[in-house]
């Protein structure tokens, strides 16, 4: 699904608040390139008393294309695929967005909706938090151990026939993104043997 291309130095393992480490790199429509980097990771504390290692990941949208893309604000990472050796595991840890549909209009709202044209650029930040676990949690990462991991960015987390009628109508603004895109080559995570972990939420009574 991605076809990889020069990216920043390699700096080989990913640690607790180690910033702008990686970039991966791949297409999802002809001339429109996809980076991810993960520019910040910490231990978070959950409410359920585990270990969450938590990703800040930048992604950049590159259009050097001669099309206008619109991107949708309501992206989000669906899944992570775990990789240790020959083992590797999937789970889809984001539920559907709840998002009403947008409304049919002659062109997008801006606030759902960004315009990429030729040549431009784009910049979204997103999360994801992978549990750190026992060996029989087989969708967490352990600790004192090294890891790779992909994850597949979900630009229409909705119902596709939404984004069919939209698309039609919007046709002249530009091509609707709706595809689903994988970081690739993995990410890699090395995890702490003692992680220390602090509260990363809010709670407000």
């Amino acid at each position: 699904m991605f076809a990889s291309r020069a990216r920043l130095p390699f700096v080989p393992y990913l640690s607790c608040l180690l910033m702008a480490v990686f970039v991966s790199a791949g297409r999802c429509e002809r001339g429109l390139e996809i980076q991810v980097k993960s520019v910040q990771t910490k231990y978070c504390a959950e409410r359920n008393g585990t270990v969450g290692f938590n990703l800040r990941l930048e992604i950049d949208f590159v259009n050097s294309s001669a099309t206008t893309y619109l991107v949708p604000t309501f992206a989000r990472i669906s899944s992570y695929t775990l990789l240790q050796g020959d083992a590797h595991s999937r789970t889809i840890y984001a539920e559907p967005s709840q998002l009403e549909m947008p409304k049919l209009s002659s062109q997008p709202d801006p606030q759902l909706f960004t315009v990429l044209p030729p040549g431009g650029r784009i910049q979204r930040i997103m999360e994801a938090s992978i549990p750190v676990g026992p060996a029989t949690n087989v969708h967490a990462v352990q600790a004192g151990s090294e890891y790779s991991v992909e994850f597949e960015v979900d630009h229409w987390p909705r119902a596709h026939k939404d984004a069919e009628v939209l698309g039609r109508l919007w046709k002249d603004r530009g091509v609707l993104l709706t595809t689903s895109v994988r970081t690739n080559p993995p990410i890699r995570l090395h995890i702490d043997e003692h992680p220390v972990a602090r509260l990363c939420w809010m709670q407000i009574d």
